[in-house]
């Protein structure tokens, strides 16, 4: 898909200066394959019924279980919930442990968030650290666990305290309090800092019914964007290459009145890197007017309001297949909904999925719907990897036409037409990382940054590729990439994210790539 996008040409000068330099931690992959995130949400509750009290060996057992079968999925990056009520799933400074991964908030003999993302990077899975920035309690029992930690005391004069809808007590930070942006910015900059993340996630719980119901929603609306503008802020200041999405309720009008200002965030830069809407219904939605595509329309209208063109990832209710809905049928009648749900958003222009939630792909009732959802997926990319490589790619021109799979240097071209498409794996013979790449066009746009093993495509002639080693193999291995070009020949030889030809305006028509050990 076309992306011309104006601030990444900001975003590109950093990026790379970050590189050259050598300041920073070495970059994660900011901006994975448009079309191609395809993710799953890890929730408290699955944290809380999979990897509660678990000794630190049990820990990591089931982590690659859960893992696996994510990949069993074809999907390629997790969103875990690290802080779900004003807590944390790792030590933190600023919030007390989670009761959802250790009884009495004991704090574990190990940190269960490194252990989560280093088995991450090791399967090739991106991982986002999902927060809810509010929220501390859903009822009187969680409100109580909280004031008997010391965190109360400590932040209770920018506490809200409000009753749900069933009159329990619940308690959040106060969205109109200084102290609370202050908070979550340090909350967030904790995590940046320490762990080696892909992305930092909020979803939509900002001013939920009950909290502070008197306020105009321009006044909400303003309060948040103050948080969310800092908390833009905190991560690129950070690492500029990790990236900060939000996932809103899908109805954009519910949205707004919880005081999301998605309007402004999708027309302004300095505030997301991309939106996750949670379209959480079928398009065989049943009103008094007769049926309504309320899936379509709803990715219809989320694309309408991004003046940014910033990549919009769909959120995909998994945990509603087979559902009786007397208004939503088509979970009932259908077992392709997911499939030609994610069908229709890529027609429509949207950029990738994200499951809503882990347990249900496990569930027994979810296994057609995944299956034709992984048919589809699986027909759509492109295998790469060969055994025995360190790197191994493929390519396709214009007429889409794969060339066969090459490895460490040997050249993949497509037939006397420039490239369109790319997709690099590496090999068996390299541990512990993956390779991000991106492709540059005659507009001097770029794609975004895809990672391993999944397809680089923007529907232009290429002219210019990149590649980077990401993680403990960078350390060991630097990378070397050179291009040929129509009516020039083969470049000289770069590596590690340098352009083969600066300004160049000739198509590539075949590409070599090789690992070189450090030395």
């Amino acid at each position: 898909m076309c992306r011309k996008r104006v601030f990444l040409y900001i975003f590109i000068f950093v990026y790379i200066s970050y590189f050259m330099f050598g300041q920073s931690k070495v970059p994660v992959n900011a901006l994975s394959n448009a079309d191609n995130i395809r993710g799953c949400w890890i929730s408290y509750l699955d944290i809380e019924t999979r990897l509660k009290d678990l000794s630190e060996e049990e820990f990591e057992t089931e982590v690659i279980n859960m893992y696996n079968k994510v990949l069993e999925n074809n999907l390629n990056t997790v969103i875990v919930q690290v802080r779900t009520m004003g807590d944390a799933i790792y030590p933190s400074q600023y919030f007390p442990w989670s009761n959802y991964i250790s009884t009495d908030r004991k704090a574990p003999s190990y940190d269960p968030l490194e252990i989560m993302i280093n088995i991450a990077k090791k399967m090739r899975l991106r991982f986002e650290a999902w927060i809810n920035p509010y929220r501390i309690s859903l009822n009187t029992t969680g409100t109580n666990s909280f004031k008997g930690t010391k965190y109360y005391d400590l932040y209770k004069h920018h506490i809200m305290e409000y009753s749900n809808a069933n009159g329990e007590t619940c308690i959040c930070f106060d969205p109109s309090k200084e102290e609370t942006i202050e908070l979550i910015s340090n909350g967030v900059k904790e995590i940046v800092e320490k762990y080696d993340i892909d992305g930092i996630h909020f979803d939509d719980y900002f001013y939920v019914s009950g909290m502070a119901n008197e306020l105009e929603e321009n006044q909400k609306k303003e309060y948040v964007n103050q948080m969310v503008k800092k908390v833009y802020d905190t991560v690129k200041e950070t690492d500029v290459s990790c990236e900060f999405g939000i996932s809103p309720a899908g109805n954009l009008d519910n949205a707004r009145s919880q005081g999301a200002d998605i309007d402004t965030w999708l027309s302004v830069e300095g505030y997301i890197d991309y939106i996750m809407p949670q379209i959480y219904w079928t398009d065989m939605f049943v009103t008094e007017e007769g049926n309504k595509t309320m899936f379509t329309d709803r990715c219809k209208e989320w694309m309408e309001i991004n003046i940014l063109d910033l990549p919009i990832y769909i959120g995909l209710a998994l945990y509603r297949v087979g559902e009786n809905s007397s208004t939503d049928i088509g979970w009932s009648i259908k077992d392709v909904n997911l499939k030609e749900q994610y069908e229709t958003a890529l027609d429509i222009g949207c950029d990738g999925y994200v499951l809503f939630r882990y347990e249900w792909l496990e569930k027994e009732l979810s296994n057609n719907e995944l299956n034709n959802l992984l048919s589809y997926v699986n027909g759509m990319f492109v295998y790469s990897y060969l055994q025995n490589s360190y790197i191994s790619y493929t390519v396709c021109g214009e007429n889409k036409d794969w060339s066969d799979a090459k490895k460490d240097g040997i050249t993949a071209k497509s037939e006397g037409a420039p490239l369109w498409g790319i997709v690099i794996n590496l090999g068996e013979k390299v541990e512990d990382g993956y390779v991000i790449y991106r492709t540059q066009h005659s507009d001097y746009t770029y794609s975004p940054w895809c990672p391993d093993g999944t397809l680089c495509y923007d529907g232009k002639n290429i002219t210019n590729v990149q590649i980077m080693l990401k993680g403990e193999v960078s350390k060991e291995y630097d990378v070397y990439y050179r291009c040929k070009l129509f009516d020039y020949g083969w470049t000289s030889w770069v590596s590690n994210g340098m352009l083969p030809l600066e300004n160049n305006q000739l198509n590539v028509e075949g590409i070599q790539i090789k690992m070189i050990k450090k030395t």
